[in-house]
């Protein structure tokens, strides 16, 4: 579009100088313009080729875009074809390309649909009514809630990275009492991780309980990371 309307300047200014100029010269000079004209637009013509094949500036087709607005950014893993290493007997949550060769930090797991409800259920489980919270509610298993001091990513994953198997942490929401509980330190696809045992009880007459596995590693969290450090995974 653009290259048409440069060729409808030139051609334009031709007809603009050969009305202004003497008749004797235009004829001479109108024919160089008219060469000059002719190359612009084929010197347009071409670049308008190599931008339509150009292969950074070709537009993304409609399912890269959807697939990108579907991972919200993250920084996943390429999908692949190869066989996940499965998961030793009782050990969970376990991601479902554990040792794929494209997944080169933690962040990069994937876990089942039925791992991922498992942990939106825990987190409604927690969710509360607040007039003076963000869009009128919280959610108590939030880690800012249970350790303040530590809501960081780092600073989270190295105080449960420091407990041993077995340790517990109770902590005390504004609407539900929870534990922490560290239940094996099995590596997952050559990642050094600590698995967890996440519990809420209800303040009720008779308690309403609701659990999840929890993951934690050591790792660069993205790609930006200039160091490895243990954060929370699942």
């Amino acid at each position: 579009m653009k290259y048409a309307v440069l060729s409808t300047i030139a051609v334009a200014v031709v007809t603009a100088v050969l009305c202004s100029a003497q008749p004797a010269s235009a004829q001479d000079f109108g024919r160089m313009l008219g060469r000059l004209a002719e190359r612009t637009v084929e010197r347009g013509a071409r670049n308008v080729i190599d931008e339509a094949t150009r292969p950074g500036d070709r537009p993304r087709s409609r399912s890269s875009e959807s697939g990108s607005a579907a991972t919200g950014g993250r920084d996943d893993a390429p999908a692949t074809n190869e066989a996940a290493i499965p998961a030793p007997a009782g050990v969970e949550p376990w991601p479902i390309n554990a040792g794929h060769r494209a997944v080169v930090r933690p962040h990069q797991f994937v876990f089942s649909p039925e791992s991922m409800a498992q942990k939106q259920a825990f987190s409604e489980a927690s969710r509360y009514s607040c007039t003076a919270c963000e869009a009128s509610m919280d959610i108590d298993s939030w880690r800012k809630f249970i350790h303040p001091d530590r809501d960081t990513y780092s600073a989270w994953g190295n105080l449960i990275a420091s407990f041993t198997v077995g340790r517990v942490m109770d902590w005390r929401g504004n609407h539900v009492d929870g534990r922490i509980t560290v239940v094996s330190e099995v590596p997952v696809g050559g990642f050094e991780c600590r698995q967890l045992r996440h519990r809420i009880s209800t303040r009720e007459a008779t308690p309403r309980v609701t659990e999840r596995p929890g993951l934690i590693c050591y790792g660069k969290r993205d790609q930006y990371s200039g160091s490895n450090t243990w954060h929370e995974v699942f």
